[in-house]
């Protein structure tokens, strides 16, 4: 994984982001993946070293929990 500083915080960041806003409640959208569905895949963008995920806010119902992301990053 290639990683870049983040402006002048000193924080060190992947260059690569997992775009998170297909995951939430199935009924959702019908795009949408659960979170059964969602975990593998967010288990192998962190197994990789992904550090930055994106979560858009939107209108449609359930989206997978803070909590439940951060319980797959081990």
């Amino acid at each position: 994984m290639q990683f870049t500083s983040l402006g002048s915080t000193g924080l060190k960041i992947s260059r690569i982001c997992l775009g998170m806003m297909s995951f939430g409640a199935a009924g959702a959208r019908e795009w949408h993946l659960d979170e059964e569905a969602a975990e593998p895949i967010v288990r192998r963008a962190v197994e990789a070293g992904v550090t930055r995920r994106s979560a858009v806010p939107l209108p449609c119902g359930d989206r997978l929990k803070a909590s439940a992301v951060s319980s797959w990053e081990g």
